[in-house]
Formats: C-alpha cells, structure tokens, sequence
C-alpha cells in the first residue's frame, strides 16, 4: 500500500508542476488570478515533494524539509482571498500593501527556521515528533485560524458581490460566481479533513496511513480538483475575454466610452481606477462593475484599447515617420514597453509595431 500512495503523490507533484508552468508561460488575460493561482499549484507541488523525500534524507536536512513544509498551509488562505478579488476586480491589480497577507507565512517560516538552528539532535526529534520541541497543537490552531479566515472573507466577498451587484451580475456571470462559490466551499473540505487528522493524531488517536500520509494523498486530490476547476470554468484567467455588443450597452456604459472618447483620460500613463471614478464621479466599485459586466472587459484592458488605436493613429501619419515606435507608444498613454507589446500582440499577433507602422504607411 506504501507504494501506492508514492505513485499517487509523484503523479501529483507531476501534474502539480506542469499545471504552475502552464498558467505562468500561457498568455492569460487575467495575468494576476493566473499568477496567484500557479504559487499556489506550487506551493502543494512542494508540500508533496516534502512527503515523497522527507524519509530519505538525512536528519538534519529533513527536519528542515518538514519545519519548512509545516508552514505551506500560512500561504494558502491568503492566495484564495487574492484569487478571488482578482477574479471579481481584475483591473485593481496587485498593490504593494497586498504584501501584508503574507506575514504568517513569513513569521512562521522565520520562526521554525530558528528553532531547526537550535535543534541538537535531529534524529531524536524525528523519531519522537516536532511535538517534543514545540507544542504543535496552538500552532495547528493558527494555522488553521488564518486559513479558514481567509476561505471565509473570500466567500463573504463573493457573495457581497451576488448580493448587492444585483443590478450588474446577471445571467451567466452570475451563476459563474454562484459556481466559484459552490467550489470553494467543496475544496474546504480538503484542508478541513487534514486538519482534522492532524489534530487528532497529535490527541493520540493513530491512523493507518499516518496525517502526513492522509494530508499528501488529499493534496494531490486538491491539484486534481484545481486542474478540474479551470477546465470546466476557464473564464477564471480570461475574465475580459468577452465583447459586450454595442446594442446591449447600458445608458452608464455609454456614458463611460464617450467620457473616454471625449475626455481621452487614458493619455496619462499613470490614470488609475481611483482617478477616473473620480472624473465619472462614481465610487470605485461601481465603475469597477460597469466595466466588468456591461462592457466585458477589466479597467486595464479597456484602456490598452484606446491607447492602442491612438498608437495605430500615430503609426499612420506621415510626420511621425522618424520617431521610434517607442515613443509613439509612450505618446498613446502606455507607460512601459512590455505594456505596449502586451497589447499590441493581442490584436495583431506575430505582425510587429515596425511592421504594422511600415505596411500602413506604404499603403497610404
């Protein structure tokens, strides 16, 4: 039976990174929610490791193995919460203070890591337990405090979301997000169930398989479940993929494009969501939503838009010919190269800005 459980947890920690590679070499146009979720992939990819080679080490390195890995579980909640939020406002992006979510993880990382330092034999606490070092169950508590935290303000926000967007998530996107919810409560029972052994091995109750055993075997489950999730619900990592039709626009998405059109806000490389619900004069929120759901799109792709047609404008007058494609992509409003090539690339394809400049100007 040993051996079956091995293959289950090396087929995971297979799948576990091919699936982290995919979502961070594939060009998604939710780049944040992809990013999130391939840190999570491989953060359960390391915890199968840690079970898969953990009892062939030596002591020392794999008590540090097992002290690293007991604090993979910190990252997750945070990482759910983040996913969420950027599946629900994708053009909100990732804020610097968006760091703070990850200071369990850190704390307790820095934490082990000290007492690992401070272990003179590795071998006896192999043998009797972290337990013997440091009272496990409180540190299970918080473990599991922060986890179902964060599961928790995640399902709160999405249904917030169900329950005073009312006017803007309708139709499919509504039951889209009714499903994310439905999801998220299935996989907590995931966590839910290793944190249950877990507990009780450490009151004495024994299992065959032993937690750790039971916890590998369920996050392969769990790599299993998130790879299932994104191929039944792909418009998680494409939230604009879709183009609302001009006769089904709403008299606010309207009023929004010819603010834009009128106004061209999106000239300053530095326009954020807060600055042009400030000239809508509309609450973040309610912006972030009329461009969510009555155009399709996210804030940084609607503006990609206008800053690349005003490129194309620039590319095809005749006075620009000596500038560089550089700097009419700067004088369109994009603030970065990578930025400009981003969005160039997703409506020409293979075709260059230099190209595309040279075509247009031999035609005229």
């Amino acid at each position: 039976m040993p051996g079956l459980w091995n293959i289950l947890l090396a087929a995971g920690l297979v799948l576990g990174l091919y699936l982290a590679v995919m979502l961070l070499v594939q060009n998604h146009a939710n780049r944040l929610a992809a990013r999130l979720l391939a840190i999570g992939v491989s953060l359960v990819a390391i915890a199968i490791f840690a079970e898969l080679v953990q009892a062939g080490l030596a002591p020392r390195p794999a008590l540090f193995l097992i002290c690293l890995n007991i604090n993979v579980e910190l990252a997750f909640g945070p990482l759910i919460f983040l996913l969420v939020r950027s599946v629900l406002f994708p053009e909100r992006g990732w804020q610097r203070r968006d760091v703070v979510h990850f200071v369990p993880i850190t704390a307790g990382c820095l934490f082990w890591f000290v007492l690992w330092m401070r272990v003179d034999d590795p071998s006896a606490v192999l043998e009797s337990g972290l337990d013997s070092v440091f009272p496990l169950i409180p540190f299970l508590s918080f473990k599991a405090l922060v986890l179902f935290g964060y599961l928790g303000a995640a399902l709160s926000l999405l249904q917030d979301t169900l329950e005073s967007g009312r006017r803007y998530v309708q139709g499919k996107r509504r039951l889209d997000l009714r499903q994310l919810r439905a999801w998220l409560l299935a996989l907590s029972i995931i966590p839910l169930v290793i944190y249950v052994t877990a507990f009780a091995e450490l009151l004495g109750v024994t299992f065959k398989m032993g937690s750790d055993t039971v916890s590998g075997v369920l996050l392969t489950g769990l790599v299993f479940a998130i790879l299932t999730l994104l191929l039944a619900r792909p418009w998680l990592l494409s939230i604009n993929a879709r183009q609302a039709r001009p006769e089904t626009l709403t008299a606010e998405a309207r009023q929004l494009l010819r603010r834009l059109e009128a106004d061209r806000p999106w000239l300053d490389p530095d326009l954020d969501l807060a600055q042009l619900a400030a000239l809508m004069e509309w609450p973040e929120n309610h912006l972030s939503r009329v461009i969510n759901e009555d155009l399709g799109s996210n804030f940084y792709a609607l503006l990609a838009r206008y800053r690349l047609a005003q490129f194309e404008t620039l590319a095809r007058d005749p006075d620009a010919r000596d500038r560089s494609v550089l700097d009419l992509a700067m004088d369109a409003g994009f603030n970065s190269k990578a930025s400009f090539y981003r969005a160039f690339r997703q409506r020409h394809g293979a075709t260059t800005p230099a190209a595309f400049r040279e075509g247009t100007q031999v035609s005229s």
